[in-house]
Protein backbone atom coordinates (compact mmCIF):
# COMPACT_ATOMS: atom_id res chain seq x y z
CA UNK A 1 0.00 0.00 0.00
CA UNK A 2 2.60 2.45 0.85
CA UNK A 3 4.57 1.99 -2.64
CA UNK A 4 1.51 2.52 -4.27
CA UNK A 5 0.61 5.96 -2.08
CA UNK A 6 4.47 6.83 -2.78
CA UNK A 7 3.38 7.03 -6.69
CA UNK A 8 4.81 3.62 -7.69
CA UNK A 9 2.79 1.29 -10.22
CA UNK A 10 2.20 -2.34 -8.19
CA UNK A 11 2.00 -5.80 -9.07
CA UNK A 12 1.83 -8.63 -6.53
CA UNK A 13 2.72 -12.16 -7.87
CA UNK A 14 1.63 -14.14 -5.47
CA UNK A 15 -0.08 -17.73 -4.66
CA UNK A 16 -3.48 -17.50 -5.99
CA UNK A 17 -4.86 -17.79 -2.15
CA UNK A 18 -3.84 -14.08 -1.78
CA UNK A 19 -6.06 -12.41 -4.98
CA UNK A 20 -8.97 -11.27 -3.14
CA UNK A 21 -6.71 -9.88 0.25
CA UNK A 22 -4.48 -8.16 -2.82
CA UNK A 23 -6.94 -7.04 -5.38
CA UNK A 24 -9.45 -5.63 -2.09
CA UNK A 25 -6.50 -3.28 -1.95
CA UNK A 26 -6.84 -1.99 -5.40
CA UNK A 27 -3.41 -3.76 -6.48
CA UNK A 28 -3.06 -5.67 -9.17
CA UNK A 29 -2.30 -9.07 -8.95
CA UNK A 30 -0.75 -12.31 -11.08
CA UNK A 31 -1.11 -15.18 -9.46
CA UNK A 32 1.83 -18.11 -9.28
CA UNK A 33 1.77 -21.83 -8.35
CA UNK A 34 -1.20 -23.68 -7.01
CA UNK A 35 -3.16 -22.99 -4.08
CA UNK A 36 -1.18 -23.25 -0.88
CA UNK A 37 -4.43 -23.28 1.71
CA UNK A 38 -5.44 -26.75 -0.21
CA UNK A 39 -2.20 -27.94 -0.05
CA UNK A 40 -2.16 -31.03 2.47
CA UNK A 41 1.05 -33.91 2.98
CA UNK A 42 1.12 -36.04 0.27
CA UNK A 43 3.64 -39.56 -0.11
CA UNK A 44 6.68 -38.22 -2.47
CA UNK A 45 9.93 -39.23 -2.85
CA UNK A 46 13.43 -37.10 -2.98
CA UNK A 47 12.67 -37.32 -6.63
CA UNK A 48 9.49 -36.44 -7.05
CA UNK A 49 10.26 -33.28 -5.00
CA UNK A 50 12.85 -32.64 -6.79
CA UNK A 51 10.49 -32.61 -10.01
CA UNK A 52 7.96 -30.37 -8.47
CA UNK A 53 10.67 -27.68 -7.04
CA UNK A 54 11.95 -27.37 -10.73
CA UNK A 55 8.47 -26.95 -12.40
CA UNK A 56 7.55 -24.31 -9.58
CA UNK A 57 10.98 -22.42 -10.38
CA UNK A 58 10.19 -22.64 -13.62
CA UNK A 59 6.88 -21.24 -13.40
CA UNK A 60 8.19 -18.51 -11.17
CA UNK A 61 10.62 -17.11 -13.61
CA UNK A 62 8.46 -17.82 -16.37
CA UNK A 63 5.58 -15.00 -14.56
CA UNK A 64 7.79 -12.83 -12.65
CA UNK A 65 9.55 -12.06 -16.22
CA UNK A 66 6.06 -11.45 -17.38
CA UNK A 67 5.23 -9.53 -14.69
CA UNK A 68 8.73 -7.49 -14.44
CA UNK A 69 8.34 -5.57 -17.71
CA UNK A 70 7.44 -2.00 -16.22
CA UNK A 71 8.40 -2.48 -12.55
CA UNK A 72 11.65 -0.46 -11.23
CA UNK A 73 11.64 -2.49 -8.02
CA UNK A 74 10.51 -6.23 -7.15
CA UNK A 75 9.62 -7.33 -3.62
CA UNK A 76 9.91 -10.97 -2.59
CA UNK A 77 8.47 -12.68 0.44
CA UNK A 78 7.93 -16.07 1.32
CA UNK A 79 9.98 -19.35 1.65
CA UNK A 80 9.72 -20.38 -1.87
CA UNK A 81 10.59 -17.08 -3.72
CA UNK A 82 13.43 -18.26 -6.33
CA UNK A 83 12.74 -16.22 -9.22
CA UNK A 84 12.57 -12.54 -8.03
CA UNK A 85 15.96 -11.61 -7.22
CA UNK A 86 17.62 -13.19 -10.84
CA UNK A 87 14.38 -11.76 -12.79
CA UNK A 88 15.32 -8.23 -10.85
CA UNK A 89 18.72 -8.45 -11.91
CA UNK A 90 17.98 -9.56 -15.67
CA UNK A 91 15.81 -6.40 -16.17
CA UNK A 92 17.58 -3.93 -14.22
CA UNK A 93 15.08 -3.67 -11.62
CA UNK A 94 16.04 -3.23 -7.89
CA UNK A 95 15.40 -6.13 -5.71
CA UNK A 96 13.82 -5.89 -1.82
CA UNK A 97 12.69 -9.58 0.24
CA UNK A 98 10.67 -8.85 2.83
CA UNK A 99 10.14 -12.08 5.30
CA UNK A 100 6.85 -11.49 6.62
CA UNK A 101 7.86 -15.35 8.94
CA UNK A 102 11.79 -15.35 10.20
CA UNK A 103 11.02 -19.18 9.88
CA UNK A 104 11.51 -18.84 6.37
CA UNK A 105 15.32 -17.28 6.59
CA UNK A 106 17.51 -19.81 6.75
CA UNK A 107 19.09 -20.67 10.16
CA UNK A 108 20.74 -22.50 12.63
CA UNK A 109 18.11 -21.84 15.25
CA UNK A 110 15.29 -24.07 13.31
CA UNK A 111 14.16 -26.18 10.82
CA UNK A 112 13.42 -25.04 7.32
CA UNK A 113 9.71 -24.48 6.49
CA UNK A 114 7.36 -27.55 5.90
CA UNK A 115 7.30 -28.29 2.17
CA UNK A 116 3.90 -30.40 0.42
CA UNK A 117 3.00 -31.12 4.29
CA UNK A 118 6.53 -32.83 4.81
CA UNK A 119 7.38 -30.69 8.61
CA UNK A 120 10.77 -31.42 9.15
CA UNK A 121 12.18 -31.59 12.86
CA UNK A 122 13.87 -29.13 14.71
CA UNK A 123 17.35 -30.01 15.91
CA UNK A 124 20.65 -29.39 17.29
CA UNK A 125 22.03 -25.93 15.36
CA UNK A 126 24.34 -28.43 12.85
CA UNK A 127 20.80 -30.60 12.42
CA UNK A 128 18.91 -27.84 10.96
CA UNK A 129 21.83 -26.06 8.61
CA UNK A 130 22.15 -29.95 6.94
CA UNK A 131 18.27 -29.51 6.54
CA UNK A 132 18.54 -26.49 5.21
CA UNK A 133 21.05 -27.40 2.65
CA UNK A 134 18.58 -30.47 1.96
CA UNK A 135 15.90 -28.04 1.15
CA UNK A 136 17.44 -25.91 -0.71
CA UNK A 137 19.58 -28.51 -2.97
CA UNK A 138 15.71 -29.05 -4.53
CA UNK A 139 15.67 -25.47 -6.15
CA UNK A 140 19.30 -24.42 -6.99
CA UNK A 141 19.86 -26.53 -10.17
CA UNK A 142 16.74 -25.56 -11.71
CA UNK A 143 16.96 -22.07 -10.28
CA UNK A 144 21.06 -21.93 -11.82
CA UNK A 145 20.06 -22.83 -15.45
CA UNK A 146 17.60 -20.49 -15.34
CA UNK A 147 19.87 -17.83 -14.59
CA UNK A 148 22.39 -18.82 -16.73
CA UNK A 149 19.57 -18.61 -19.78
CA UNK A 150 19.37 -14.65 -18.46
CA UNK A 151 22.90 -14.55 -18.62
CA UNK A 152 23.48 -14.71 -14.89
CA UNK A 153 25.81 -16.36 -12.34
CA UNK A 154 24.70 -18.70 -10.25
CA UNK A 155 23.13 -17.45 -6.79
CA UNK A 156 25.35 -18.78 -4.17
CA UNK A 157 23.39 -19.58 -0.85
CA UNK A 158 25.10 -16.52 1.40
CA UNK A 159 23.56 -14.03 -1.00
CA UNK A 160 20.48 -16.18 -1.90
CA UNK A 161 17.86 -13.43 -0.56
CA UNK A 162 19.70 -10.66 0.27
CA UNK A 163 21.08 -8.65 -2.78
CA UNK A 164 21.48 -8.29 -6.62
CA UNK A 165 25.00 -8.73 -6.51
CA UNK A 166 27.78 -8.43 -4.07
CA UNK A 167 27.12 -4.62 -1.86
CA UNK A 168 24.21 -3.94 -4.00
CA UNK A 169 20.99 -3.87 -2.72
Amino acid sequence: MQLKALGNDVEVVAPPDFEELVTGNDIAFTPVGPILRNATAISTTPDDLRRLAEESVREQFRVVTKAAAEPNVLVAGGALQHATRSVAESVGAHYVYASFCANTLPSPHHAPPAMLGRVPVNGTPEENLVQWDQHRHYFTSSRDALNAELGLDPVDAANALSCNKAGQT
